[in-house]
């Protein structure tokens, strides 16, 4: 279970291979979710425009059409899973569900919005890896 159905998935890889540029311009805003932080956005989109489209296709195809549930309950390494709070593409359920099946993983809530934590939301992401650091 994911936060697309197949037909979101069809209509953004048909745009980026349409427009790639409009297809950046509207999808910065959505995957950062974050409007309180407009720059995140227009830097996500100035660096999805350095990249070339017909690598950035490939990449995100193999991303949004891989089913890697199988692989995931074979990790034997303890695994950190953050999840952020407000993800538009991943749903709480998924980092649930990979919690469940990974042998040793430890669930932690992102207080971010958007789908890069990383990115707009720094501070937390780091405390939670410093954490988990601190428990192993």
């Amino acid at each position: 279970m994911g936060g697309l159905t197949d037909e979101q998935v069809a209509k953004m890889l048909a745009g980026m291979t349409d427009n790639y540029s409009d297809w950046i311009r509207i999808y910065s805003p959505v995957v950062m979710n974050n409007p309180q932080q407009p720059e995140l956005a227009e830097e996500f989109a100035q660096c999805l425009l350095k990249s070339r489209p017909d690598i950035t296709l490939v990449i995100f195809s193999m991303i949004i059409l891989s089913d890697c549930r199988q692989e995931v309950a074979k990790l034997k390494t303890p695994v950190l899973i953050l999840q952020p709070q407000d993800d538009p593409f991943v749903p709480t359920q998924v980092g649930e569900y990979l919690h469940q099946v990974i042998p040793n993983s430890q669930l932690r809530t992102i207080y971010s919005q958007g789908h890069f934590p990383h990115l707009s939301n720094p501070t937390e992401v780091i405390r939670a890896i410093f954490d988990y650091l601190a428990i192993k």
